[in-house]
């Protein structure tokens, strides 16, 4: 059973987790988006913050975009991430 909000698409596209009052980046490879969130890959293993921004680049226009998110699980180098509609 999959208990999701909305359905998962597959993609490979870049992004960077923002934090520490955007002092402070991790690169991501974005596997998978939904409406509602999505799951990104690290490049190293590294404990990701509570809450934090995401930054993806549109491929289309080369501008990027930023949403607030929170993390929902951590499991080695794998993260699941909503988006935060509450801010």
């Amino acid at each position: 059973m999959d208990f999701r909000a909305s359905d998962r698409r597959r993609t490979l596209k870049s992004g960077k987790i923002l934090f520490n009052l955007n002092r402070c980046a991790m690169d991501v490879r974005i596997l998978n988006m939904s409406d509602s969130g999505l799951k990104v890959s690290l490049h190293h293993i590294w404990p990701c913050p509570p809450v934090f921004k995401l930054e993806i680049t549109n491929p289309n226009t080369n501008s990027p975009v930023v949403r607030e998110c929170a993390l929902v699980w951590q499991k080695g180098l794998e993260l699941g991430i909503r988006y935060r509609d509450d801010v």
